[in-house]
């Protein structure tokens, strides 16, 4: 119980302090550093294009936001991973919902119900990592994306995290 309240402000990540260009401190040395190059995906992930596919998409937007890390190789996989798993059920399900009604079996109910848990399942399973890198409603609230072409319009495509920290470096330089 005692880890739950904090005192004081919580400190900024190196990554920001080197955008904002504030000095690092020795402490702040030891702070993980970001790749400046791509990682090269899993074996696993070699396979199966779909999951390639996503694993290069999301590399790249964590490389545009400099917040990929050694680390996150295998967490961005198992992401990438999920997402592929996930279109590939969403694709199942619009096939299997495209049978005529006089052809549907009581086996056709079952293989129907099977890849409806399937879907929540991985759905959910889905948002959970998206989660871990902010990429969820609930994790993402304190990150707001910029809005380029005035007040109201909603920047379309952009990266929140992204967003703010160019936003961030344009107010410092």
């Amino acid at each position: 119980m005692s880890e739950t309240w904090r005192r004081g402000r919580r400190p900024k990540s190196r990554q920001i302090k080197l955008v904002e260009g504030a000095e690092l401190r020795r402490r702040h040395k030891t702070e993980p550093v970001y790749l400046e190059v791509a990682p090269e995906p899993p074996i696993r992930i070699k396979g199966d294009p779909v999951a390639l596919e996503e694993y290069q998409r999301i590399v790249a937007e964590l490389m545009a936001a400099k917040v990929l890390n050694a680390s996150h190789g295998e967490a961005v996989a198992i992401l990438a991973t999920s997402i592929a798993d996930l279109t590939r059920v969403a694709q199942d399900r619009a096939r299997i919902r495209a049978v005529p009604l006089k052809d549907r079996t009581p086996e056709f109910y079952r293989v129907a119900l099977a890849l409806d848990r399937r879907f929540d399942k991985l759905q959910l399973q889905t948002m959970r990592f998206l989660g871990e890198f902010g990429w969820s409603p609930m994790s993402s609230a304190r990150v707001r994306q910029l809005e380029p072409d005035g007040p109201g319009v909603p920047a379309v495509g952009l990266n929140p995290f992204g967003a703010w920290l160019a936003g961030r470096a344009k107010l410092r330089g």
